[in-house]
């Protein structure tokens, strides 16, 4: 919230410091800034918020057309060049569709000359509100039932104040002419009685053309002016007459004024700063720069810290991981340990003995040793590889137990435009060539690779190998070792 900053009324007569709860109590200069600097002093570390009240400062109410959201940008931003063309401390804010509020400070005023100040002081600075914008709820509060509403109020820093809301937006702001402390009842009702008259002569403008039916008026004062204002001859709706703590109360603020105080300050600061952040925040080029470059240390430092507090957790996670397969390890070591000891002294009770076990390994590792090997017919194999051309492959090989008689699938792979008859030629002559490679062997052809016509063509209508037909064939050959 606001309350918990420093904030800085500052007007055309003086400046009131409102410090957080439990820091202080609110400090009023005048002309001199050495009182509310040496408060700020003490708390370097607080930021604080400039409230400005000054002659200086302009609010405008303009129509929006309906346009896009880029060129409605571009749009406002030339608006509000044109409106403050020697100012930084400007802005703009959208608080409904078709209407946009126009507002800013003008230089070489009290409040920028605060703003001077306090960028010499290692507090926070630079955020710089205007009270007509951020209190203008007051009189919505005060007034929740009509629509056209006329807030005036006194403050010991920036003098008379009139704001004109339309449905809770400030139309218009006047500073009028400032009266003495404990100026008399008949004097601030003919002032409050002019003033009126001439915001009323000038709000046609702005659309209201029987000011009688439709505005009412909400008048901050000291109780002792409420009889005289209350008899004004104004031609509005209605008018109330409050003080400041009253009002206060009835808006149930974190704090309010004494109940003799006469003026509307602490009332103004009691309610901007039950906000979260202000409706509009101006700022420096220089100011937003500084405060940008703190948001990105203070996330840096967040984030770092975040992340070693994620490192630390994963450490522990792994740890705990860690021990937990450790101690299961360690209780399954355990157990098998327990199953040993047991089965050792179940065999010690029954008089069983290992040994057998140990006599029949040694047995079987015997007979594996002293046993006569299966024949392999490796030889033959490679002698029937040396007897095949690049057409055929050997696909299937089995043979009996002693390795003389030897059962081969050959696949064979046609060529285009070749004969059944030419194929068959071709599987005998592979299988002569087997016998010449392997001389010690009997070879019969045990199945031909085709059981069609020799004179047959293997191909299409075009007179090319089709893909069914010029699939591989295979046909089956028996070995059999010579008798000698």
């Amino acid at each position: 919230m606001i309350a918990s900053s420093f904030m800085l009324l500052v007007g055309d007569d003086g400046a009131l410091l409102v410090p957080p709860e439990g820091i202080g109590e609110p400090i009023y200069a005048g002309s001199s800034y050495d009182p509310i600097l040496n408060a700020l002093a003490q708390n370097p570390n607080k930021p604080v918020v400039v409230i400005a009240d000054v002659l200086a400062q302009e609010i405008r109410c303009e129509t929006v057309p309906p346009i896009g959201y880029f060129d409605k940008i571009k749009l406002l931003e030339r608006r509000l060049r044109g409106a403050f063309p020697q100012s930084d401390l400007s802005g703009y804010i959208t608080p409904c569709r078709n209407k946009v509020l126009l507002a800013g400070v003008h230089e070489n005023n009290p409040a920028t000359l605060w703003l001077d100040k306090l960028a010499e002081l290692p507090n926070p600075s630079g955020k710089l509100c205007l009270l007509p914008l951020e209190g203008s709820d007051i009189a919505t509060r005060l007034l929740p039932d009509d629509e056209w509403r006329l807030l005036i109020s006194w403050q010991r820093t920036g003098g008379w104040r009139q704001i004109v809301t339309h449905k809770g937006i400030p139309v218009l702001t006047r500073r009028t002419p400032q009266l003495p402390e404990g100026a008399r009842a008949s004097e601030i009702a003919e002032t409050i009685l002019r003033d009126t008259q001439a915001t009323l002569d000038y709000l046609p403008r702005m659309g209201l053309e029987d000011s009688g039916t439709q505005l009412s008026i909400a008048a901050i004062l000291p109780e002792y002016a409420h009889p005289a204002v209350a008899e004004l001859p104004l031609p509005v709706k209605k008018t109330i007459a409050i003080t400041p703590y009253k009002a206060a109360r009835k808006l149930e603020l974190l704090f309010s004024p004494q109940p003799e105080d006469p003026a509307g300050d602490l009332l103004f600061a009691a309610y901007i700063g039950s906000r979260f952040s202000p409706r509009l925040t101006l700022m420096r080029p220089e100011a937003r720069a500084r405060r940008n470059a703190a948001i990105i240390k203070n996330c840096g430092m967040a984030l770092a810290v975040a992340m070693w507090f994620l490192a630390i957790g994963s450490v522990v996670v792994s740890a705990h991981e860690v021990y937990k397969a450790w101690k299961n390890d360690h209780a399954l070591t355990t157990e098998i340990s327990k199953l040993k000891d047991s089965l050792t002294q179940e065999r010690e009770k029954s008089g069983l003995s290992i040994e057998p076990s140990s006599k029949l390994h040694e047995a079987l590792t015997r007979q594996r040793l002293f046993s006569s090997q299966t024949p392999t017919p490796w030889p033959l194999l490679g002698a029937i590889a040396q007897g095949l051309d690049q057409s055929a492959r050997a696909t299937n090989a089995s043979w009996n137990s002693n390795g003389d008689i030897l059962n081969l699938t050959l696949m064979l792979k046609p060529s285009a435009q070749i004969t059944k008859t030419a194929m068959l030629e071709n599987f005998r002559q592979i299988v002569e060539n087997i016998g010449k490679s392997s001389p010690n062997y009997e070879i019969k052809i045990i199945r031909q690779p085709f059981s069609a016509g020799y004179s047959e063509n293997i191909s299409n209508k075009d007179g090319n190998v089709s893909e069914e037909t010029n699939a591989p064939v295979t046909g089956e050959i028996s070995i059999k070792r010579r008798e000698k």
